[in-house]
């Protein structure tokens, strides 16, 4: 797929900031917002994350507006500044934006706790596309399954969340 490197989409120009997932989505950047477009089923993917995010009270992002056609999707939205943590940090230290760097944290945190995930062997073994790597690998299939058991079992115990895989201070 083709990105070009400037879009004009609702009378809004947005400017080409990298190309993600096997070049089928693309980030842009527009006058405080982002642009996020792509193949309809992997903005779909973005998209329904986002808003699972914002309802639980992530701290991510407001969706704008969305729209597309045909196989295409895109969702515009909001800047949440210029300057992230790490660039903060790296400017004036630590101890000035230390506070408000703790508070993301404890918002995050407790966005995290209010999440209900029911723990699932076959969800996760999908996630992890645990079938297509022992395909990949079929003289070690049995090993493999034996320690994918065995992690489950350290992991039975411990509480499921979603996460934010973006968090960290070099993107709040």
């Amino acid at each position: 797929m083709k990105f070009e490197d400037v879009l004009q989409i609702n009378g809004k120009d947005y400017k080409l900031v990298s190309i993600q997932r096997g070049e089928e989505t693309a980030v842009y950047k527009g006058e405080n917002t982002f642009l996020r477009i792509g193949k309809r089923r992997e903005i779909q993917k973005q998209f329904s994350l986002q808003v699972k995010l914002l309802n639980l009270g992530f701290r991510v992002p407001k969706i704008i507006t969305q729209g597309g056609n045909g196989e295409m999707m895109f969702f515009e939205e909001s800047s949440v500044g210029e300057e992230h943590f790490g660039e903060l940090f790296a400017k004036s230290g630590t101890e000035k934006y230390f506070d408000s760097f703790l508070q993301a944290i404890e918002e995050f945190a407790q966005a995290q706790v209010r999440v209900n995930m029911r723990k699932s062997l076959k969800s996760f073994s999908q996630k992890i596309m645990l079938e297509q790597v022992a395909l990949e690998f079929p003289e070690i299939k049995p090993k493999l399954f034996e320690l994918f058991e065995r992690v489950m079992v350290n992991l039975e115990n411990l509480p499921w969340t979603l996460s934010h895989g973006d968090f960290n201070p070099h993107n709040i």
